[in-house]
């Protein structure tokens, strides 16, 4: 939904970025809503939506001891809006960001998630294409360690979009590091 200002006798658009602003005590600052009252009904006519990757840090597991054993990170995209790593099948999970605001947005966004170097993802969604968030979606990389301190390294980056297809790209990662394996 998209809100207009006539400025000067034209109609700006003040979606987005160039949403309107309020001065407090002399700052201006974005709302988080507008609403106006319709028949003495308020209704909502823009919401300010903040799309952010920013604070994903690199994910791993790591287990001491020579067992040969299998290992497997998990990058969890939820239809709350929150990003979760999952470390092997226990669920040994921390949530790690909210990728959205407001959370219901969460359902109308697109993720990829795109192989950089290294390791390439192995479990969940498939790396490289463009998958609805009205559903849960995971990334991960499983790996059976030999028995000594072994592990695997892929670098992963991941992007959300508005549309399937990807050409409004609304926010990306900085290049995520997952290790997999034996690493002390």
């Amino acid at each position: 939904m998209s809100i207009h200002i006539n400025v000067g006798g034209v109609w700006k658009d003040l979606t987005g970025s160039d949403g309107p602003r309020i001065n407090v005590a002399s700052t201006w600052k974005t709302p988080d809503s507008v609403h106006i009252n319709v028949g003495g009904v308020w209704k909502e006519v823009w919401t300010n939506i903040v799309y952010d990757l920013s604070d994903m840090p690199g994910a791993y597991y790591t287990d001491e001891g020579f067992a040969t054993q299998t290992y497997s990170v998990r990058v969890y995209f939820r239809t709350d809006a929150t990003i979760d790593v999952v470390r092997n099948t226990s669920g040994n999970s921390n949530d790690i960001e909210t990728y959205v605001v407001p959370t219901s947005e969460s359902s109308n966004l697109y993720v990829r998630a795109t192989n950089v170097s290294g390791q390439t993802l192995n479990l969940g969604d498939a790396a490289g294409s463009w998958h609805s968030l009205a559903t849960e979606r995971s990334f991960g990389i499983t790996y059976t360690s030999t028995g000594g301190f072994d592990q695997v390294v892929g670098i992963v980056k991941f992007e959300l979009a508005t549309d399937s297809g990807g050409s409004n790209i609304v926010a990306t990662s900085s290049n995520i590091t997952i290790t997999v394996g034996e690493t002390s």
